[in-house]
């Protein structure tokens, strides 16, 4: 294993172990960003969430692939994302996400969206690559090739219309003195 999958990996563990122990105290940490008092009322039903969110998490790998992408210094591929998003929740981590709601027209918002805390997650930069597109299975963003065309190097030197040694320094005027 390369010592960047094993680091990836080793946090993540650590990382979901650390969420697993704190469950009992999630719903004041959900209330604390999303301002929402509703994430403690609904006490049970929001630990039960945050259980159901970790799975996920685990399942997708979600933040060891964040993080090994981000730690990589390997160039990302030549694409180019296209689409928008249609608010279908399924990048909320398999619509798990506890701060994921839904208008009355089925569409999903996020709780947070935009706040600080949600600058520093993955949810601020998505999409970021195809991999994340296809781990989501997002229908509205693909990942496009970009075309690298190489530039052709003359190698018969300037055309013969531009001679730079015709110009002498003193010949050359600067805006202010006129032309």
């Amino acid at each position: 294993m390369k010592p960047l999958n094993l680091l990836s990996s080793v946090v993540e563990v650590t990382s979901l172990s650390t969420m697993a122990l704190l469950l009992p105290v999630t719903p004041l940490g959900y209330a604390a960003l999303s301002g929402r008092l509703s994430y403690v009322r609904d006490y049970r039903q929001t630990v039960k969430r945050s259980a159901r969110y970790l799975g996920a998490l685990w399942r997708l790998r979600v933040i060891s692939r964040n993080l090994y992408r981000t730690l990589e210094n390997a160039p990302q591929g030549h694409e180019r994302i296209e689409g928008s998003c249609t608010h279908c929740g399924l990048c909320c981590v398999d619509r798990t996400c506890l701060f994921l709601g839904w208008d009355g027209q089925g569409k999903s918002q996020c709780t947070i969206y935009d706040n600080w805390f949600w600058k520093l997650t993955p949810c601020g930069s998505y999409p970021v690559d195809r991999a994340s597109i296809e781990v989501y299975g997002c229908a509205s963003f693909k990942a496009v090739p970009i075309r690298i065309v190489p530039a052709k190097i003359a190698l018969a030197g300037p055309s013969p219309a531009f001679k730079a040694s015709s110009l002498k320094i003193a010949d050359r005027k600067t805006p202010a003195q006129g032309r």
